[in-house]
């Protein structure tokens, strides 16, 4: 099976009921974003957070040009009352590295920031693990945004060291 792994999930991954077609969008017009469909956004957000037992999360909803909703549901961290809001810092995850890495060069285009300043300079808040490493500088980090700090040299981690 290791040798055919790939072409049998290839094969289970395309088998498709009789009569199937593949939903498409195409020369369909989208809904426009009006309050009720802000507001049923961000109760499924709130929903989903309380149903995967997240302590907060931060939620923007936009258009081209227009800010919809910005804010946040719950709480920064877990047994402290400080809410999530529209301008809560969080560490940069799996998730998001993609997103920092795209945004990096718009700072630093902006002269807020150049490929060499430390991320520290950045923000306050951000932290980078102990020892002889220097902070992860943007560079860096645009060419390997794996190489951002690991969660778990900055926050408490009950299961022990990640791997």
């Amino acid at each position: 099976m290791n040798k055919r792994g790939a072409q049998v999930a290839l094969v289970v991954s395309s088998l498709r009921p009789a009569g199937y077609t593949r939903e498409t969008f195409q020369g369909r017009t989208a809904h426009a974003l009006d309050a009720a469909r802000v507001k049923a956004l961000t109760d499924f957000a709130e929903s989903a957070r309380l149903q995967a037992a997240v302590p907060g999360i931060a939620v923007s909803l936009f258009t081209t040009d227009t800010v919809l909703f910005e804010g946040g549901f719950g709480v920064r961290e877990i047994g402290k009352l400080d809410p999530v809001d529209a301008d809560t810092l969080f560490m940069i995850a799996s998730n998001t590295k993609s997103l920092s890495t795209l945004l990096s060069p718009s700072r630093i285009k902006a002269a807020s920031a150049a490929w060499s300043s430390a991320t520290t300079r950045s923000t306050s808040t951000c932290s980078t693990r102990p020892g002889p490493a220097s902070p992860a500088e943007g560079e860096r980090l645009a060419r390997n945004p794996s190489s951002s700090p690991r969660a778990s040299s900055i926050l408490p981690w009950p299961w022990g060291d990640l791997p």
